[in-house]
């Protein structure tokens, strides 16, 4: 490309055009560094003293001016840090007259280099040096090159830009990390920088036109569209367009998200008529998104991120939908998501894009596998990686996925696309679940200036920590009503304070606590086990197996079971104990005065144990869903040479694989002694063995969609599953009894946790017993007084006034019909 420079003059405009912003995107995307970068610096900089051609002509110098022009507008972005190198830009004499606004931009950024350290350059480039002679290009370099022999007609790059240019030099061996500072709004389109400027003040048509208009969109319908429209294009002059179109993004779309369909159809009724329209809507909307990304209340406001994702659907149904592109100039998606990803705005960013490539499924052009949405898809995913990203932003990238009909796993991961940018600080950050101090926080007892006579002050001292990190807790945590009144009962007068309020507060907080404090240790033991085990008794039942994908899912049911329950296991008592002790602290720091007596002592330690023993299961099922899926993701890496093995096989000879190591005399990782139905056999796992590995797979845990605990959104990854009971015979008196309790205020989660169990174990045994017979059992065929019975008898005491409709009974709430819904899908597959 360097040696093609002095060609560039001859040129027609559209490939000298493509040449300049590739140019450009090398120095931009750091491809070229050292000598090389400096050669291509110059070349830049040679180019752009070019006098420009005079209107109507075309001359050579005005084609270096132009490929100048193009390749320094793609690393604008960088020039900072170079300042010398602006200095001289700036200098050039046709461009202070006739390119204002680009010298201003450049001095700004010579203002962002000054006295920045030469560290401050980012990784990969070299910082500016003094001046030097241009150097020689490296040996890997033609020696023919023209860069070696200036040719005649061609001045070389030294003298070109005069012994006074810095150029960058060589880099160290181990360049230095970069020191910029993460800034939201460079380089990301027109959209975000223009919107700094002050509105734009449209002419509005004459009040008798304005108010009929408003009357007409007020009360238009699918069934009057094109009425309306006809009915526009006779009342409204397209002068007036600029208005309408600021009316409709401001007015309608970015708050009435289900009218978007509406709009669209009008537009097109409107036709040829309606394009100067449609133009005015989307610089509008453009314009609008701008604004509300700048919003310093972006992250906080829930209403302006409601706009900002409305704007952000319409922008995919008006250019994505209808196969037109987003330019670049206009708005940068992938640099969009990097930056909101650097600078703590992902909670807002991720959802607008997120909406916007949802466009991308009605299209032709743009649907996967299409380059420009794969790049940003790549970049969702790396976000979707990084550790403690919450929830709610992994949702959106999942639905986006799905709607895109694409799987996450299947997009083209690219680990390096973060590691060149910079790392957002994760503590009081939006968009990770990670709390400022928090170890601090789990450790201390209230000091004594913590304590406070009044309740309201001691709540108000307790600010720092007095909120759950785990998102939506609170709203599955289980308080009894009634025990302010035991508290009041046993307890005397000094309880009075504790209220089904305070109890609904603190003990959210002491269970999210007690999490996590003990779910680390827990985990990375159980998963530690689980995977080890796994991939050793995988790998033997395998070795003769040539299916790689029979080997991934009988690993991933046997490590996520084993893991489970391990973590399960381990973590009862634990839990119990600690959230006991967070929930005793937190309550006897409430207490006027904080001295208890032993009546009030003992009713406060009834009151901890009855909320621990309460919400113990929700707690292990957390701590279990954790396990299950690390334990997932750490036995894929361990079987991926297995899985490797098979599948590079297949592909290179056609042949199976089979694993010949285990049988080998040295060494030899199995014992020779093994019974014949446990030795690998040629041919693979026969079916009745590979039904082993299908039943670790466990019915959902409770069989609901708890909508997310640990998530803030709906439909998110749900709890998992938790390893059935293995006996069907014990008393079901605990879930009739807890059935009846829980009917008194609303379903109780862990009533139907132990009838599922207890249902599926019961149903097992049962269909075990029949032997080859099992498809034949039906429910009549059950005796009145067999376990399955009397346990879905006691399904019917659980809510034996609630109705999906209402009516004289209370309707259920919308968690507890996907609760309920979930249950029977979980019972009936069966």
């Amino acid at each position: 490309l360097f040696d093609e420079y002095r060609f560039f003059s001859k040129y027609p405009d559209k490939e000298l055009r493509i040449t300049g912003i590739l140019f450009g995107a090398l120095i931009q995307e750091q491809l070229v560094s050292s000598i090389t970068l400096g050669i291509a610096l110059r070349y830049v900089l040679e180019a752009l003293r070019k006098p420009p051609s005079p209107p109507r002509t075309t001359t050579s110098s005005g084609k270096m001016f132009k490929f100048g022009m193009f390749a320094l507008e793609q690393f604008k972005g960088r020039l900072h840090e170079w300042p010398q190198y602006c200095s001289h830009i700036v200098q050039i004499p046709h461009l202070r007259e006739g390119y204002a606004e680009l010298v201003a931009e450049i001095e700004h950024e010579m203002t962002r280099g000054q006295g920045r350290p030469a560290s401050s350059s980012r990784a990969g480039s070299a910082p500016a040096a003094p001046p030097q002679a241009a150097q020689p290009p490296p040996p890997m370099q033609h020696q023919s090159s023209s860069l070696s022999q200036p040719s005649a007609g061609r001045t070389s790059p030294a003298e070109s830009t005069g012994s006074s240019l810095s150029v960058p030099s060589a880099p160290s061996p181990e360049p230095p990390a970069p020191t910029r500072k993460a800034e939201f709004g460079p380089n990301l389109g027109r959209s975000v920088t223009d919107s700094a400027e002050k509105d734009v003040d449209f002419e509005a048509p004459p009040d008798s036109v304005l108010d009929r208009v408003q009357f007409m969109i007020n009360n238009m319908a699918p069934s009057n569209v094109e009425e309306k429209a006809q009915e526009l294009k006779k009342l409204l002059e397209p002068k007036y367009f600029g208005w309408l179109g600021h009316f409709l993004v401001v007015k309608r779309i970015s708050t009435q998200a289900n009218f978007h369909g509406l709009y669209l159809s009008f537009l097109e009724c409107l036709g040829d008529y309606g394009k100067g329209l449609v133009s005015a809507i989307l610089s509008s909307a453009y314009h609008n998104i701008g604004k509300l990304l700048r919003s310093p209340k972006i992250t906080t406001s829930s209403s302006e991120r409601s706009y900002l994702k409305n704007l952000g659907i319409w922008l995919g149904q008006i250019t994505l939908a209808r196969n037109r592109p987003i330019l670049q100039i206009m708005l940068d998606c992938k640099e969009l998501l990097l930056q909101g990803y650097e600078t703590g705005k992902l909670i807002a960013v991720a959802p607008f894009l997120a909406k916007t490539l949802e466009g991308a499924k009605k299209s032709v052009v743009f649907r996967p596998p299409n380059p420009w949405l794969m790049a940003i898809l790549g970049v969702f995913r790396a976000v979707y990686n990084v550790e403690g990203l919450k929830m709610n932003i992994k949702f959106e990238v999942e639905v986006l996925c799905k709607n895109l009909g694409i799987k996450l796993e299947d997009i083209p991961l690219r680990n390096d696309v973060l590691r060149r940018r910079i790392a957002p600080t994760k503590e009081r950050n939006p968009d990770f679940n990670v709390k400022a101090a928090q170890p601090k926080v789990l450790s201390r007892g209230p000091t004594p200036t913590e304590r406070s006579p009044s309740p309201s002050s001691s709540d108000d001292a307790r600010k720092d920590h007095s909120e759950t990190v785990i998102p939506n807790l609170a709203a599955y945590v289980t308080v009894n009503p009634n025990l302010p009144q035991l508290l009041q009962s046993q307890g005397g007068g000094a309880l009075s304070n504790l209220t089904t309020a305070t109890l609904k507060r603190w003990v959210p907080i002491s269970v999210d606590k007690a999490i996590r404090e003990i779910i680390q240790p827990v985990v990375e033991r159980s998963v530690t086990i689980a995977c080890i085990t796994t991939k050793e008794i995988v790998t033997k039942d395998f070795a003769m197996e040539s299916d790689e994908t029979k080997l991934r899912k009988a690993g991933q049911l046997m490590v996520a079971n084993l893991a489970g329950s391990l973590a399960l296991v381990t973590c009862r008592e634990l839990l119990r104990s600690s959230i006991s002790q967070h929930l005793r602290r937190l309550l006897t720091d409430t207490i006027p005065g904080g001295k208890l007596n032993d009546q009030e002592q003992n009713a406060i330690e009834q009151i901890v144990q009855i909320c621990a023993t309460d919400n113990l299961e929700l707690g292990c099922m957390l701590i279990e869903k954790a396990a299950t899926e690390k334990a997932v993701k750490d036995v894929e890496e361990g079987l991926a040479g297995a899985v490797n093995d098979r599948r590079t096989r297949r592909e290179q000879t056609g042949q199976p694989f089979y694993d010949m190591s285990i049988f080998s005399n040295s060494g030899q990782r199995y014992p020779t002694a093994l019974p014949e139905q446990l030795q690998p056999k040629p041919g693979g796992l026969r079916a009745e063995h590979f039904q082993l590995y299908e039943s670790f797979q466990r019915l959902s845990r409770h069989g609901q969609n708890l909508g997310g605990v640990g998530s803030q959104a709906p439909g998110a990854t749900l709890l998992p599953a938790r390893t059935a009971s293995a006996s069907s015979t014990g008393s079901d008196a605990d879930s009739t009894q807890s059935a009846k309790s829980a009917s008194s205020s609303h379903l109780n989660m862990d009533t139907l946790t132990q009838l599922t169990s207890k249902l599926d174990s019961a149903v097992v045994h049962l269909l075990s017993v029949a032997g080859t017979r099992a498809p034949e059992v039906k429910l009549s065929m059950i005796l009145p007084d067999h376990n399955i019975r009397q346990l879905l008898g006691a399904v019917k005491k659980i809510m034996p006034n609630a109705t999906p409709t209402g009516g004289m009974s209370r309707a259920l709430m919308p968690n507890e019909q996907e609760l309920v819904l979930a249950f029977s899908q979980g019972i009936f597959k069966r």
